[in-house]
């Protein structure tokens, strides 16, 4: 007897979170890792100084595109380390999301949870 208790409370412990709070979770990762990849990309193209150059060539090899950025500062240090920061939180806000997706949820359904049940 004490030993069916104590396996109802492990699964009811260990019970799978509820699907609301996982897309918070997955909400508030996403959110910050776009903040981060904006203000990184804001400050590294904001405070540069630097040319672009296109030429559109007859044949299509002879075309190029030239990009010269230079920032100086705080902003290339800021800029570079707030990108790689928002594109690894875009990873794992990836795997948080698509781990919750594949996850069983083993929890039995109650009464009100189920459709269409009297």
């Amino acid at each position: 007897m004490r030993r069916n208790c104590i396996q109802i409370n492990w699964r009811q412990a260990n019970a799978s979170k509820d699907p609301a709070e996982e897309e918070t979770q997955v909400k508030g990762v996403l959110i910050l890792s776009v903040m981060c990849l904006a203000v990184g990309v804001g400050l590294i193209f904001g405070f540069c100084s630097g040319t672009t150059g296109f030429s559109l060539g007859s044949p299509i090899p002879a075309s190029s595109l030239h990009i010269d950025i230079t920032t100086t500062g705080v902003p290339a240090l800021a800029g570079p380390s707030l990108t790689l920061l928002g594109a690894f939180m875009l990873v794992i806000a990836f795997l948080i999301a698509a781990i919750g997706t594949f996850r069983e949820n083993e929890a039995p359904l109650d009464r009100r949870e189920e459709p269409f049940v009297e």
